[in-house]
C-alpha cells in the first residue's frame, strides 16, 4: 500500500438532494481533498421536475428551491467544474451508488461526460487494511467531531474526518 499516492490522489464528496423520491435532483455539491475544498449550489435545469422536492429534505439541508434558482449555478457548469476538480482524483463518497446517479444526472443534463469514478469510502479504507468491524470507531470518532446531517460541507468534512483519522491511525 503507498498511503502517499492514496492520499494524493483521494477527493471526498458528499450531494443534497431535493429528495429520495423518483424525480428527486441534486441541488448541491461539496467537495474536499488535501489540496482544496468546495461546494456549489446546482440550479434546478428546465427538464428536471422542481415539484419534486421533499420539505424533510429541505428541513435537513435548509436549501428551497427559489434559492437555488436564484443562487444555484447551471449544470453545465457545474459538470465542468466537477470534471475539473476531480481530475486525476478517486472520488469517494459514503453512498456510491445513489451519489454516481446524482453525478450522472447533473453530467446527462449538461451533456458532458463525467470523467471520474465514485468509489465507497469503504473502499479505501479497505486498502489501507481497516475492515467493517476496525472501521467502526473511526467513523464514531469521526461522528464526534463532525456531524454529517445537514449541508453538503458537513457530509464531505465528516468523509475526510474519518479517512484523515485512519491515515493517523496507519502512520502512528
Amino acid at each position: 500500500m503507498d498511503l502517499k499516492n492514496i492520499v494524493a490522489r483521494a477527493a471526498f464528496a458528499d450531494i443534497e438532494a431535493s429528495g429520495l423520491m423518483e424525480d428527486g435532483f441534486p441541488v448541491e455539491v461539496a467537495w474536499r481533498m488535501r489540496e482544496s475544498k468546495g461546494s456549489i449550489l446546482v440550479k434546478p435545469c428546465e427538464f428536471w421536475n422542481i415539484e419534486a422536492w421533499d420539505a424533510d429534505a429541505e428541513r435537513i439541508h435548509g436549501l428551497d428551491r427559489d434559492h437555488l434558482v436564484d443562487a444555484g449555478t447551471a449544470v453545465s457548469d457545474v459538470a465542468t467544474a466537477l470534471n475539473d476538480v476531480f481530475s486525476a482524483k478517486m472520488v469517494y463518497t459514503d453512498s456510491p451508488e445513489q451519489d454516481a446517479a446524482w453525478f450522472d444526472m447533473i453530467h446527462a443534463a449538461a451533456d458532458v461526460p463525467r470523467r471520474y469514478r465514485v468509489i465507497s469510502i469503504s473502499r479505501i479504507l479497505a486498502k489501507m487494511g481497516f475492515d467493517a468491524e476496525s472501521a467502526d470507531p473511526l467513523f464514531a470518532a469521526a461522528r464526534l467531531k463532525c456531524d454529517p446531517r445537514g449541508r453538503a460541507a458537513n457530509g464531505v468534512t465528516y468523509l475526510s474526518a474519518v479517512f484523515s483519522l485512519a491515515v493517523k491511525e496507519r502512520t502512528a
